[in-house]
């Protein structure tokens, strides 16, 4: 009798330590969950997204403040709108001073958290007592071919939540697009072109712009800011250089459409001179950096970017197909419509 309890015990803590999921995260910190959590909060920038993409908001079980501004900028909130409807685990941001009493009485048996130092996520590991994952998008937040870093995310966040394949799926969706793009525009060299009204840390005007934007390279778009800040990286430019410079073809931030308008008043000149408003080369595109980068806007961004340069190489590009196959992929549903609701779709600048 003695050897079959022994047994037994044995065949459990085999059983236990077996059923075990080890973690490496974004710091390489060994993270042990003693079983697959069903009770998840996804904390900092991206860090719902990413949980979004891999299906598994199922999971979630409170959710930041922040989450609930700007829903036309977060595609995976459209998607998910009953994340909504869930208990505020904080109030959201990079600089948030989490609440440890809140996150207690929520009872996560995980927590993901991105924007954070190492030693912050250990400290906060301590002081819950639970797993705490941390991931990141990189520091270039929107390369579409090379971020390790989204990509190892990713695949951390897949192993935590049991959905290695989807993460699988869902890093060879993001490399065969943004491939697809660099391919078809690669013997290409647009030159003369600019994104004005980029959102950063608030909305702005024409003035604000991105070196070496993402959906211009992935096209071999060569911006007239980009010689300006050669590692690239949003900047500020004045009026004087813009027109100096006489883009031929403008793409604008939506987020900075009524900013611009107001200052279409007020700077009557500038816009009469400058060669894209003149020839009615200006296009509205969607900001896709709102608490950390929304992935599939960027893509869509660019394929809209490619058919305005190259018309030939993609006369057969049908934008809101592309959008409902990019978005139903991600975040199991079209939100493109609703997107199109709340600011306009992709199109022309009209000054009205």
């Amino acid at each position: 009798m003695k050897i079959i309890k022994y047994l037994f015990i044995y065949f459990l803590l085999f059983q236990t330590a077996f059923s075990k999921v080890i973690i490496k995260d974004i710091y390489n910190r060994k993270v042990v969950l003693n079983h697959y959590p069903k009770k998840v909060i996804a904390l900092g920038p991206g860090s719902l997204r990413l949980v979004a993409y891999l299906n598994a908001t199922d999971k979630i079980i409170a959710v930041e403040k922040f989450e609930r501004k700007f829903m036309w900028g977060r595609p995976y909130i459209l998607a998910h709108k009953e994340l909504l409807k869930l208990p505020i685990a904080a109030k959201g941001g990079p600089k948030d001073i989490l609440n440890i009493e809140r996150l207690k009485i929520l009872k996560p048996d995980l927590v993901i958290i991105s924007f954070r130092t190492k030693y912050y996520v250990e400290n906060l590991q301590k002081k819950l007592h639970i797993p705490v994952i941390a991931i990141s998008y990189g520091r270039d937040l929107t390369h579409f071919l090379n971020n390790k870093s989204l990509y190892r995310s990713l695949e951390i966040l897949g192993k935590a939540l049991n959905k290695e394949k989807r993460a699988k799926e869902v890093i060879s969706f993001i490399k065969n697009e943004a491939k697809n793009l660099y391919n078809k525009t690669k013997n290409e060299n647009k030159k003369n072109v600019y994104v004005g009204c980029i959102a950063h840390k608030g909305l702005h005007s024409i003035e604000s712009s991105y070196s070496k934007w993402p959906p211009f390279t992935i096209n071999h778009i060569i911006s007239i800011v980009d010689n300006i800040k050669p590692q690239g990286g949003h900047l500020f430019v004045n009026k004087e250089y813009i027109l100096t410079k006489n883009p031929k073809v403008i793409f604008i931030d939506k987020s900075g459409i009524k900013l611009l308008k107001r200052d279409m008043i007020h700077h009557k000149y500038f816009y009469k001179n400058l060669r894209a408003f003149k020839e009615n080369n200006v296009y509205e595109i969607f900001p896709y950096n709102l608490y950390n980068t929304n992935i599939g806007t960027a893509l869509l961004d660019a394929y809209f970017i490619a058919k305005v340069m190259y018309p030939n190489k993609f006369k057969n590009l049908n934008i809101e197909k592309k959008a409902k196959e990019i978005y139903t992929f991600l975040l199991g549903k079209n939100v493109y419509p609703e997107m199109k609701k709340y600011i306009g779709g992709f199109k022309k600048f009209e000054d009205k």
